[in-house]
């Protein structure tokens, strides 16, 4: 009797689990910064340090991109896609799938300022291959 109650109250909450309503992707909210490093680890003091828009050659960039909705909601999956300009030429692209377990979810992209070398670039971010956001920056 006993391991039927048990087993009965593990097939309760596994039902009620899969209950749980998940966000649609209207109600999920980006931001989206330009930084000279970000720090994933659960110790970091700051996730994130030298946000701006001017690094230099030595520097790294990153495009930190943080995605909030009602903690109450499962997550969503997604495609991002990172296309890095210089000047208008189209110089790198890349992309991953984004599986977006619990808010916030923060992911990145970046290049090196040697990989891009001096001048005017911009980073379009596309979700799901829909524009969401144009940063502009320059490496010195």
């Amino acid at each position: 009797m006993k391991l039927v109650a048990r087993l009965g109250s593990i097939l309760s909450l596994i039902l009620l689990s899969g209950c749980v309503a998940t966000v649609a992707p209207e109600d999920v909210k980006y931001q989206h910064y330009l930084a000279k490093h970000v720090d994933l680890s659960k110790s970091a003091e700051s996730l994130i340090s030298g946000i701006g828009n001017e690094f230099s050659i030595e520097d790294r960039i990153y495009v930190l991109s943080v995605a909030s909705w009602d903690p109450e909601l499962k997550g969503i999956t997604n495609e991002v896609r990172w296309d890095w300009y210089t000047g208008d030429e189209l110089r790198y692209t890349h992309d991953r799938e984004n599986f977006m377990k619990t808010s916030p979810y923060r992911f990145w992209g970046r290049k090196s300022g040697i990989e891009l070398g001096e001048g005017k670039h911009k980073v379009i971010i596309y979700l799901d291959d829909k524009k969401v956001e144009e940063l502009h920056f320059t490496v010195q």
